[in-house]
């Protein structure tokens, strides 16, 4: 399987991090160590408050993602920059 990484600059409304092609593979989010922001993970209603995954400055977090699914970021405010490594 090929590996791919990317940057995604995730920002205070939802912000598509991988998805929706392919038949399914895994990935790991990470909030870069450099960031302030709590990155929060999920699905297309992910927020701030109720509905998401929090990672903090500097976790990472895997995730296998079917096909035609999507995963989205969120921030509180401003923009914070994730990294990404999938196989697909």
């Amino acid at each position: 399987m090929p590996v791919s990484a990317k940057r995604v600059t995730v920002a205070a409304t939802a912000t598509i991090l991988v998805g929706p092609e392919g038949d399914g593979f895994g990935c790991v989010v990470k909030n870069l160590s450099s960031n302030t922001l709590t990155v929060w993970v999920g699905g297309s209603d992910v927020n701030t408050s109720t509905l998401g995954f929090p990672l903090e400055p500097g976790e990472a977090l895997p995730f296998d993602v079917e096909g035609g699914e999507v995963l989205y970021g969120i921030v509180a405010s401003s923009t914070a920059n994730v990294h990404i490594i999938r196989n697909s």
